[in-house]
């Protein structure tokens, strides 16, 4: 067994091509810090939080036509629904390719649903009628920052991916038809 990114021993120094019978290494590109970030698997559920709560506060404090805490605190449910129920679609799991299509939908039927879920417990719960500006504007700064958070993460991954940043070496046992469609693929 020879590492992938460990130098072939045997090989001279200056020679032009590789020897019979020895494997082709492709030299491993090790970018710490884009690599590590772009690899966190908490990457996506800190960035959907960072948008959720300035959502929030966005909506709390909209130009004339502020709310206090006391009178809207089943709002501030509303983050960890939403990451709740994006955890149970599975959207903080690591895709293989991600596209912006595929998570449109399960983006805007949490918002959605959370959205939903707190102007009801405000009704029900709160006592007072919650503005319903505050939760249009709740939905649609969510909509709008988890979106936009999801589009760029994806935007930087493609571009790691291009780069060789993100990704993982591997192994083609084979070099049949079936090896080289699988290398050209992972290409």
């Amino acid at each position: 067994a020879v590492p992938l990114h460990a130098p072939v021993s045997g090989l001279p120094a200056g020679a032009p091509e590789p020897l019979a019978g020895v494997p082709i290494l492709v030299p491993r590109h090790e970018s710490a810090a884009l690599r590590r970030i772009v690899q966190w698997r908490f990457l996506r559920p800190i960035v959907d939080a960072l948008g959720l709560v300035g959502a929030l506060v966005l909506a709390f404090r909209w130009p004339q036509e502020p709310v206090s805490i006391s009178e809207g605190w089943p709002l501030l449910l509303f983050p960890p629904l939403v990451m709740l129920l994006l955890l149970i679609r599975g959207m903080y799991e690591r895709r293989l390719r991600p596209t912006i299509l595929d998570g449109v939908v399960p983006i805007a039927g949490s918002v959605s649903i959370a959205t939903m879920s707190v102007v009801v417990l405000q009704v029900y719960a709160g006592g007072t009628v919650t503005i319903s500006s505050v939760a249009a504007h709740l939905w649609a700064t969510a909509m709008l920052g988890v979106g936009g958070a999801r589009i760029g993460l994806i935007g930087v991954q493609r571009v790691a991916r291009a780069r060789g940043v993100d990704g993982a070496p591997t192994l083609i046992v084979g070099a049949g038809n079936v090896g080289m469609r699988l290398a050209r693929r992972l290409v």
